[in-house]
């Protein structure tokens, strides 16, 4: 197998293709179906509890005109809610949304970057990484509401679960081109970081635009610690008596059997256990093969 036969060895916008195809029931879809389905479930329950649709549906101006619907009142996240004891809300809020935009938006954003990273995860791996993340969030949340003294909100949606994946994605392929829309321009990951990051602290300290600025703080930073453990759980240590394990010399890049015999070991590394288990200086044989097809 030649190395334009490996999808790994194929640039795309400056990243990595997965490693593992994804299908139809893949966690990204469960996920989406089941935010859906439980969205769902609190339009019928606020309907059959007297509040209108449009408000359930989370599309009616006058919102303050209304109670929570009984499941956003019992599970969102808060932080009178979490000093009575109700800790679960730090995994429910995640499953809830306080409209069909919020749920749109969410949605569309965890499907662009689900797809991608759940190929280089194992499945439960991916759920933790999501899950602890929006956890993670949750938390700050609460904590920067108590020691910052600020007014008491209810928070929902799956944001800060995203921004853990985001946040991941954003570190592992710093170089790749991110669209962003409404008007559709490319930036590279590394850069969007730097101003996702330094909004969601500006936000956190001093709140705007009824964004749980915190929640996505924390789950940038859940997002980016779980990068740096899981390349520091499966780096293999380096050999004995190596001078530098982490430098590919001159001489070692120009001998195309070396090359050879070094790649294949690592693709098919890849294959198996996904593109965050190579180590710094299997990575760096990977850049220098493929630097050396670009050039044929």
């Amino acid at each position: 197998m030649g190395l334009y036969d490996r999808d790994y060895m194929r640039e795309d916008e400056g990243g990595y293709r997965s490693s593992r195809p994804s299908t139809p029931w893949s966690p990204t879809i469960v996920l989406l179906i089941v935010l859906g389905a439980i969205f769902l479930l609190q339009v019928a329950v606020g309907v059959t509890s007297g509040i209108p649709l449009t408000y359930a549906l989370g599309l009616s101006s006058s919102r303050s005109a209304f109670p929570l619907d009984p499941l956003t009142a019992h599970f969102a996240l808060s932080l009178e809610g979490i000093k009575s004891g109700q800790v679960w809300q730090l995994l429910t809020f995640q499953f809830l949304h306080g409209g069909i935009f919020h749920l749109l938006f969410n949605g569309m954003t965890l499907f662009s970057f689900g797809r991608f990273l759940e190929g280089e995860l194992p499945r439960g791996r991916f759920l933790a990484l999501y899950l602890l993340s929006g956890t993670a969030g949750g938390i700050l949340q609460i904590l920067a509401s108590w020691v910052l003294r600020q007014e008491a909100m209810v928070v929902v949606g799956a944001s800060a679960g995203i921004a853990g994946l985001l946040g991941a994605f954003m570190l592992s392929y710093p170089d790749y081109r991110i669209i962003l829309f409404p008007i559709p321009f490319k930036i590279r990951a590394w850069n969007l970081l730097w101003v996702v990051l330094p909004l969601s602290v500006i936000g956190t300290v001093f709140p705007f635009g009824g964004v749980a600025h915190a929640a996505h703080l924390g789950g940038l930073l859940a997002g980016g610690a779980f990068v740096r453990w899981n390349r520091k759980k499966r780096s293999t240590p380096p050999p004995l008596f190596s001078p530098d394990p982490l430098k590919v010399t001159k001489e070692e890049a120009s001998h195309d059997d070396y090359i050879a015999s070094e790649v294949d070991p690592i693709l098919d590394k890849i294959a198996k256990q996904g593109i965050h288990s190579l180590t710094e200086r299997e990575r760096k044989i990977l850049e220098t093969a493929r630097s050396k097809m670009d050039k044929r």
